[in-house]
């Protein structure tokens, strides 16, 4: 009988050591993994606010445009008014046409 509880002693021993030794190298995992983590925050923080410059510049140019289209549409309406007798559809369809083509581009997603 005590050499079966030897047995059981130095199995569970044994295990015990195994289960030491694996925990240590899911530690060092662990550890060299969050060093890679910690090593990404500054390109990631990098990155994340030159998208933020890229997006409010997308932005103003959007606004730009979007005002440069509704200032051509004037411009073509103070034509019409001042000379009702020159045809301007060909400018009007290429506006449209321009307009068309913003249209089918996605929103952007909200911010956040």
């Amino acid at each position: 009988m005590a050499t079966t509880n030897d047995q059981i002693l130095t199995a569970l021993n044994t295990l015990r050591a195994e289960l030491t030794a694996a925990l240590t190298t899911v530690q060092d995992t662990l550890d060299v993994t969050t060093a890679r983590v910690d090593r990404l925050r500054a390109p990631l923080a990098r990155l994340e606010a030159a998208m933020a410059v890229t997006q409010a510049q997308l932005d103003a140019l959007t606004t730009r445009i979007d005002q440069a289209t509704a200032d051509i549409r004037a411009d073509i309406q103070a034509i019409k008014d001042a000379h009702p007798d020159v045809d301007v559809s060909r400018l009007e369809a290429t506006v449209a046409s321009l307009e068309g083509l913003d249209a089918e581009n996605p929103d952007a997603p909200p911010a956040g």
